[in-house]
């Protein structure tokens, strides 16, 4: 996760607190609040612009009660987010989550524990140095480009937030971190290649494996 991402993090809470807060007079009558509102709900997750694998996002939430919601978010791999190194990544992401609402200090049902799943599928363009053993007993290297293929499946449990603004509070702006577990797996490697040396290309090439994931999220929406 780059330095950017966590400063969008920190500043998203920020923003999404901020419209929340409201201050008590002593002896003031009861805050009147208006109730979720329930349908559809479009957004754009900012955090896909900023991944490793980057990319535009767009999500649709159906929320059919106070308290219960669907989303289901897209995700078109374009270019790679962390800065120049490698080559473009193209793939997709798709990432399913259930999403639980609590009512929180005032009933304003916008706080949220979610289930999050997800699978990716990126494809790069590589070049490889390839053992090749010729007839004889000297042994030759050759480079070869290939497609390098990763399949990345995840699953985590999140804590976020859900700020509704403007008068007619269609508008929403949202935050969610989150702990889980990954598994990354590469295909279409051509065979006897040789490990990368460099730092970057150690993770570029990285091996298969499960690894700890923590997601991040700040989407900006609209209510339907």
């Amino acid at each position: 996760m780059s330095v950017r991402s966590y400063l969008l993090f920190f500043l998203c809470m920020a923003v999404s607190l901020a419209s929340s807060a409201q201050r008590r007079r002593p002896h003031a009558p009861p805050i009147v609040i208006d109730p979720p509102k329930t349908g559809w709900l479009l957004s754009t997750n900012l955090q896909s612009l900023h991944d490793f694998d980057a990319g535009p996002s767009l999500a649709v939430e159906y929320r059919y009660s106070k308290y219960w919601g669907v989303v289901i978010e897209g995700m078109a791999v374009m270019y790679q987010g962390l800065g120049s190194g490698g080559s473009t990544p193209h793939g997709f992401r798709v990432q399913p989550e259930l999403r639980f609402y609590f009512p929180g200090r005032y009933e304003r049902y916008r706080g949220f524990f979610s289930l999050q799943a997800a699978y990716k599928q990126t494809s790069y363009q590589q070049t490889a140095m390839v053992e090749r053993t010729p007839n004889t007993n000297r042994t030759s290297w050759e480079s070869v480009d290939y497609e390098e293929r990763k399949y990345t499946r995840s699953i985590a449990g999140n804590i976020g937030f859900q700020a509704r603004l403007g008068k007619s509070q269609r508008f929403m702006l949202e935050c969610y971190g989150g702990l889980g577990v990954k598994s990354k797996n590469f295909g279409n490697r051509p065979a006897n290649m040789v490990k990368a040396s460099s730092l970057w290309l150690s993770v570029y090439q990285a091996e298969d494996g499960d690894f700890i994931h923590i997601p991040m999220g700040f989407r900006l929406g609209y209510r339907l």
